[in-house]
């Protein structure tokens, strides 16, 4: 099938979002749906661009085709609103932190959710239940495409706000339906995903950044305003579970900790293996932990290959990380991409970060994710002295003790996560300024994410779904 280059990327992009536009031109509704969710599935695969107009156009479209006698008719209630969930799920992405915020807020508010079997959902649960002025409305999945749309278009009109907030995937095209056609209605979009592809840049009226990342790539790559930008960082969900305790490899050695999704640690020719391996060497007193789902076998051969078996062990998925984090002595940034939340769960635990990044990685700064209250130097961008940090925090408790403890306090507080987010619903600002770079380095990310997939797979995979489909 040839390498994957960005022409290619274009053309299979096309098919998809050709056939999404001919079924609707047809309408042929739903099948329009599904195919615009491939296609915007396959934009988020590369992130070769970060918005396609030809999209937003049919988003545009289905929302007048489908919805047009549903926008609400008079004056909305201003102490209403919308909170639209795609995910619904615990601690991933930020359902409880707005749950919470909205609770705090007196508010009432309309809970919109995309039911998804087989989803960890009891700590939401458990909020929305502690919440009196949230009524919670499921979308159900048994529902065809146009169907959950017209249900959750009458929840709203029936509802009347006059704010509507979007916590939604980058291929969620119902939802997109939705907040398009209401447009005399404030709408709010929660940018989860900075780095990559999302539909909704031609008709959401702010978007609510958590980084200064994020924003650049907002004003650069999706052609928004920076009026259209606010920022508010998030804090992390703490989860009491029992600790289901380390192998017994890390008994009394120092425990570096590390995890997330394996996209971040790949490419780059496999050099978060060779710094894990490095710091191993260096400091022979320590193991690595590394927390993990999905396919590992690379990890694995890497790890034999090197004879690190005692001392650079997988942990798989854990549901108890907050005691994980208790437990470690140092959390190790992933690379060539960073991980926000695991950086926070170190910050918030008071354990010392290592992470090294190089500078073409314009997307990497851990001080982002956790540098709210206050700036603290977090990450080495020249491999020597990340090393001599290492060290240093490796062998010396006392320093390394020291160190996580600069670290507690940075983050932005629930209370004033709070009190920001009121002051979205009151003037559609925060106290965080608005902050970017022009240069944002993208055309190095894409390359990873494009060297991270395999070409006769891939496409063979998807031009196959793309048959199916259309």
């Amino acid at each position: 099938m040839g390498f994957i280059t960005r022409e290619r990327i274009a053309k299979y992009y096309r098919k998809f979002i050709g056939a999404a536009v001919k079924a609707a031109g047809k309408g042929e509704y739903d099948q329009a749906i599904r195919a615009a969710i491939n296609a915007a599935k396959f934009a988020y695969e590369f992130n070769a661009f970060l918005r396609d107009d030809t999209l937003e156009g049919l988003v545009g479209t289905l929302s007048r085709e489908l919805l047009a006698a549903e926008v609400p008719v008079g004056e909305p209630s201003q102490r209403r609103i919308v909170f639209y969930d795609a995910f619904g799920l615990d601690v991933r992405p930020l359902a409880q932190q707005y749950i919470r915020a909205i609770r705090a807020s007196g508010y009432e508010c309309l809970y919109l959710y995309e039911e998804n079997a087989g989803v960890e959902t009891k700590a939401v649960e458990a909020d929305l239940e502690a919440s009196p002025n949230i009524t919670v409305l499921g979308l159900d999945k048994t529902l065809s495409p146009v169907e959950r749309i017209l249900c959750a278009a009458e929840a709203i009109r029936d509802f009347g706000p006059s704010k509507m907030f979007f916590q939604v995937a980058p291929w969620s095209v119902e939802a997109a339906v939705v907040a398009n056609a209401f447009d005399k209605t404030l709408r709010f979009n929660i940018n989860l995903q900075d780095h990559a592809f999302w539909i909704g840049a031609s008709f959401f009226d702010y978007n609510i950044e958590f980084r200064d990342y994020g924003t650049a790539l907002s004003v650069s790559m999706r052609s928004l305003s920076p009026e259209r930008l606010i920022r508010l960082p998030y804090y992390p969900i703490m989860r009491e579970e029992a600790f289901a305790g380390f192998p017994p490899e890390a008994w009394g050695h120092t425990v570096i900790f590390a995890g997330g999704t394996l996209y971040k640690i790949t490419g780059e020719d496999d050099a978060f293996l060779r710094i894990a391996k490095r710091l191993l060497v260096e400091n022979p007193d320590t193991v690595l932990l590394f927390a993990c789902g999905g396919k590992t076998r690379r990890i694995r051969q890497f790890i034999e290959k090197n004879g690190l078996q005692d001392r650079f062990i997988l942990l798989g998925h854990r549901k108890d990380i907050c005691e994980v984090y208790k437990h470690c002595d140092i959390f190790l940034s992933t690379y060539p991409f960073f991980g926000g939340l695991m950086s926070q769960y170190a910050a918030a635990y008071g354990k010392p970060i290592l992470a090294y990044t190089h500078p073409k990685f314009c997307c990497n700064s851990i001080e982002e994710f956790v540098c709210h209250n206050r700036q603290e130097q977090i990450t080495y961008r020249d491999e020597d002295g990340f090393f001599d940090y290492a060290r240093r925090i490796c062998r010396d408790a006392a320093f390394r003790r020291s160190e996580g403890d600069r670290l507690i306090g940075c983050l932005v507080t629930p209370e004033r996560f709070n009190r920001e987010f009121q002051q979205i619903l009151t003037d559609n600002s925060t106290s965080f300024p608005i902050n970017y770079s022009e240069d944002t380095g993208w055309d190095v990310v894409v390359d990873n994410y494009i060297a991270l997939r395999k070409p006769s797979l891939f496409f063979r995979y998807w031009a196959k779904s793309l048959r199916k489909k259309s």
